[in-house]
C-alpha cells in the first residue's frame, strides 16, 4: 500500500471509482450527493487495501460564502422540522459563535478544510488517512462537469441532487421566509462573520481555485 495515498489498515475505507481509478474526498454542501449517486462515476465505499496505489484523489471546493448560505438553509430547515419555527440568521450566527469561539452545529457547517485533513474531533476513524497534501485535483463546483470530464477523460454529466431540500416537507421554509432570510444573510455583518468562521476555506479556495483557474 502506498502510504502517500492510503493508510494500510483493514478497517479504513474510501469512496472509490474503479471505472476511473479515482478516490473522492467528500465535503458536505459541495455536490457530495451528486457525486456519490452518479451512475457514471459509480463511486463505491471500498476498503483502502483494495484501492490501487496509483489511484488519484479529487475533492470539490465551493466559494465559502455560497456554501455558508447553503449550510444555513439546511440547518434552518432541520430546525423548522423539529420546532416548526424558522431559525433566524441572527440566531444561527450566535450559535456558531458560541462564547466567542467557533462552534459548528453539525457537519454541514464544518469548514471545507476539516474534510481534507483528518482530526479525531471531526472525521471518524474511517477517514484517518485523509491529508490535504494527498489531493491531486481540486475541482470547482461551478465547473464541475467540465472539470470531471478532464480528469476522467470522459464526458461526465451529473444530475443535481437535494435541490431545494429546505423548501419541502412539513417543516419546509416558505418562499416569503426564504426571501427574508436571504436578504438578512447578505448583510455586511454576516458576511464578516462568514469570513472569520471560514478563514481557512477562503485561503484554500483562493489558492486552489481562484488563483489557478480551470483545470
Amino acid at each position: 500500500m502506498n502510504e502517500t495515498k492510503n493508510t494500510d489498515c483493514s478497517e479504513l475505507t474510501e469512496f472509490y471509482s474503479e471505472k476511473y481509478n479515482l478516490i473522492f474526498y467528500h465535503i458536505t454542501k459541495c455536490a457530495m450527493t451528486s457525486i456519490l449517486r452518479s451512475p457514471q462515476l459509480d463511486m463505491k465505499t471500498t476498503l483502502c487495501r483494495d484501492v490501487p496505489e496509483d489511484a488519484k484523489i479529487f475533492c470539490i471546493l465551493r466559494d465559502p460564502y455560497e456554501r455558508a448560505l447553503s449550510s444555513y438553509v439546511h440547518v434552518a430547515w432541520l430546525a423548522k422540522n423539529r420546532a416548526r419555527m424558522l431559525l433566524s440568521v441572527e440566531k444561527y450566527f450566535e450559535t456558531l459563535w458560541h462564547d466567542g469561539t467557533p462552534k459548528y452545529i453539525n457537519s454541514h457547517c464544518w469548514p471545507q478544510s476539516y474534510f481534507l485533513e483528518y482530526s479525531p474531533e471531526y472525521l471518524g476513524n474511517s477517514w484517518i488517512g485523509r491529508r490535504l497534501n494527498k489531493v491531486d485535483y481540486f475541482l470547482n463546483i461551478n465547473h464541475l462537469n467540465s472539470d470531471l470530464s478532464k480528469i476522467t477523460g470522459d464526458t461526465i454529466r451529473l444530475t443535481k441532487q437535494n435541490i431545494g431540500c429546505g423548501l419541502i416537507g412539513p417543516g419546509r421554509i416558505l418562499p416569503s421566509e426564504h426571501k427574508t432570510a436571504m436578504a438578512e444573510f447578505k448583510q455586511e455583518k454576516y458576511k464578516e462573520d462568514v469570513k472569520r468562521l471560514y478563514e481557512m476555506d477562503y485561503r484554500l479556495y483562493n489558492e486552489k481555485i481562484n488563483n489557478k483557474g480551470s483545470l
